[in-house]
């Protein structure tokens, strides 16, 4: 019993870590987390490498689990190209009703193509290259085959959008927001919802 709750723990530490780590989770100690979790992860594999001694069954299950997290770090860490997908969370209130502060937004860098007013985007400040901003295409105007975007948040009223920075070129986007999800303190609250 208190072997599989170790398991349990240890898969939980595996995951938080490379989702930490791939920024799917982002935090303001998301380095302290990942730290965290790392050294909880090493001392676990150290018991669980112990634990070939006593019973080969737990070697086992250690070398297949460290195999997928093996395997599946690149893709984290590459999402976009390989998955075409990434991750956000929302820092402010611009969104609102929407999208709340710290929701989780995942977003379809393959579907950039096609915009249409109504969209939600993420894309590069105009200006601050190093700031992505979420927001509502409101208007598309198009001028020598080049579109260009007028981009509003919903709480148009605390939001920085094209009325401050002007319209945006479709260029400047990165991807285009599929779903949403709300942290809870409860587990089974976590459910996608479609934007």
């Amino acid at each position: 019993m208190l072997d599989t709750q170790i398991k349990k723990a240890c898969w939980i530490m595996l995951i938080a870590s490379l989702l930490i780590y791939s920024r799917l989770i982002v935090h303001p100690f998301s380095l302290t987390l990942f730290a965290i979790f790392l050294a909880g992860n090493f001392f676990y594999c150290l018991a669980w490498i112990a634990g070939y001694l006593i019973k080969k069954r737990m070697a086992y299950d250690f070398f297949l689990s460290f195999f997928i997290v093996l395997a599946s770090t690149p893709l984290l860490i590459f999402k976009q190209a390989a998955l075409g997908l990434d991750v956000f969370y929302i820092p402010s209130d611009s969104m609102h009703p929407t999208l709340k502060t710290m929701d989780i937004v995942f977003c379809d860098t393959w579907d950039v193509d096609g915009l249409l007013p109504g969209d939600i985007v993420l894309f590069v400040h105009p200006t601050h290259k190093e700031r992505i901003y979420i927001k509502r295409i409101e208007k598309i105007t198009t001028t020598e085959s080049a579109n260009h975007l007028f981009v509003k948040g919903d709480n148009y009223r605390h939001s920085e959008d094209s009325r401050t920075f002007g319209e945006i070129s479709d260029s400047s986007v990165r991807c285009k927001a599929k779903w949403a999800l709300t942290p809870s303190h409860n587990i089974k609250h976590w459910s996608p919802r479609s934007l």
